[in-house]
């Protein structure tokens, strides 16, 4: 049985490249149109830095980091936005209309899973498929806004499963998720998983600002924090899947691809993708972490700390590179800047950067382009300097002389979809968001690598322009 959810969705040796052939098409396919989490870019190009620090914020809270400095004028407009997108998507639900938010660009990705089906009670929440945890959460019936669950037209679970009575505490740099466990079934797509683990939050500090109601975590169970297995690793032991894999295709606004966004349980969609897959073991049964041999600008390694190990991150928007490799990388890249906030180095780049100098990441000894549409986050607005600053006078300066500098100031130069942080104690770990992700169809598999769990990239179909 092959099922596939359409989405309109944040230190081993060197792998060998390997191909795996197309798998045939099924001949249905069982499709659940979903919604944006957020957006990034607005439609004039330009970028929406309150949204792009609440998409950078969620990542930082989800790995373990320290919140961005805060700033109030963008704190202000992110609740202001965060309430009218929260209306509007509850209503584009109710009226079972288009789910995209206006035309702007892609930020992170969530669909339907409904709870509690088998109890004749079932709910339906909004949850981010995240390949980059491992937990389902959901908000508990006691969670409330002084708690982090901010927006009141959540559902909320009401309980009809079995309450294990204990607690699952995930403790993040930002903030904690907390909640009760519980054991209910679980479905996506007709899919159930029976006796599925999970907990309902009474608090969510950190995640204040994710659209979604929750997180499906996809990774491995070996780092789920409230014990129990992940929800596929649960369909495969249930049989209730003819290939121990799940295939993920992301839309792009730009590319009037958005509609076409899905997750496949069980298998590949052959209409999604192109030509073979590589095939890039995995090194960690932990995130879906593989071997990373370097990333290259116009053909040339970015430099000697290039090489890392790289999370395969469905949950992230972006690509957050270790610090010192990031600043090799971006280095290559004509005229661009970077500015720390707090432990992260953000970078700006001219628009009109050439797409030879956009970076590339080979894995398994193959090259994989980033996308320049999804390199760039947006243009830069000059009343967006203060924001984008955080009020930190000293980078408003900076940013100020390098406006100076252009023909058309700041908005000559657009935001890089590369971050440099170090989120964790894994040595030189990449962390690769949708900005890679959008290029390349990926299979999370089990078993490709000669019986193991790999990460399988073929090119997306749609996405070339």
């Amino acid at each position: 049985m092959q099922t596939v959810v359409a989405l309109s969705f944040v230190a081993g040796a060197l792998a060998l490249p390997a191909t795996a052939p197309s798998q045939a098409q099924p001949a249905s396919l069982n499709k659940v149109t979903m919604g944006k989490k957020h957006v990034v870019t607005r439609s004039d190009g330009t970028a929406d830095v309150a949204s792009f620090y609440a998409s950078l914020n969620h990542t930082l809270a989800k790995w373990g980091s320290p919140s961005l400095p805060y700033y109030a004028p963008v704190a202000s407009q992110q609740a202001a936005a965060s309430a009218a997108r929260r209306m509007a998507k509850r209503q584009a639900y109710e009226d079972l209309t288009d789910q995209y938010e206006g035309t702007s660009e892609d930020a992170a990705y969530y669909g339907p899973v409904v709870l509690g089906a088998g109890d004749g009670h079932p709910q339906t929440f909004q949850l981010i498929f995240d390949t980059g945890s491992s937990d389902i959460w959901v908000p508990g019936a006691d969670c409330g806004i002084a708690d982090g669950c901010v927006h009141p037209l959540d559902p909320k679970y009401d309980g009809g499963g079995t309450a294990l009575g204990t607690n699952t505490s995930i403790e993040y740099g930002s903030g904690s998720t907390e909640g009760a466990n519980y054991v209910d079934d679980v479905t996506v797509a007709g899919l159930i998983s029976s006796n599925q683990t999970f907990f309902a939050v009474y608090s969510a500090y950190g995640f204040e600002e994710i659209d979604a109601d929750g997180i499906c975590g996809m990774a491995f169970t070996s780092i789920a924090q409230d014990n129990g297995t992940t929800f596929f690793e649960n369909l495969i032991a249930e049989g209730a899947v003819d290939a121990n894999e799940f295939g993920v295709y992301l839309g792009r606004v730009a590319s009037g691809t958005e509609d076409d966004s899905e997750l496949a349980l069980g298998g590949r969609d052959s209409t999604k993708y192109s030509g073979d897959f590589t095939t890039v073991p995995v090194s960690s049964e932990t995130y879906w972490q593989v071997a990373l041999d370097k990333v290259t600008v116009n053909g040339k390694t970015g430099g000697i700390n290039t090489p890392g190990q790289a999370a395969i991150d469905t949950g992230t928007t972006t690509i957050v590179a270790p610090t010192t490799a990031a600043k090799e990388i971006m280095a290559k890249i004509p005229n661009s800047y970077g500015f720390p906030l707090e432990g992260e180095i953000l970078y700006i780049f001219p628009c009109n950067t050439s797409a030879s100098y956009i970076p590339a990441i080979e894995f398994a000894g193959e090259s994989f382009q980033i996308n320049p549409l999804d390199f760039s986050i947006g243009a830069i607005s000059e009343e967006d300097i203060e924001d984008l600053a955080l009020g930190n006078q000293t980078i408003v300066n900076d940013l100020k002389s390098i406006a100076a500098t252009s023909a058309s100031g700041l908005s000559d130069y657009c935001i890089a979809g590369l971050i440099g942080a170090d989120l964790t104690d894994i040595e030189n770990l990449y962390v690769v968001g949708d900005v890679f992700i959008k290029n390349w169809y990926s299979v999370f598999s089990y078993d490709a690598s000669s019986g193991s769990p790999a990460v399988l990239f073929a090119p997306s179909i749609g996405q070339d322009s």
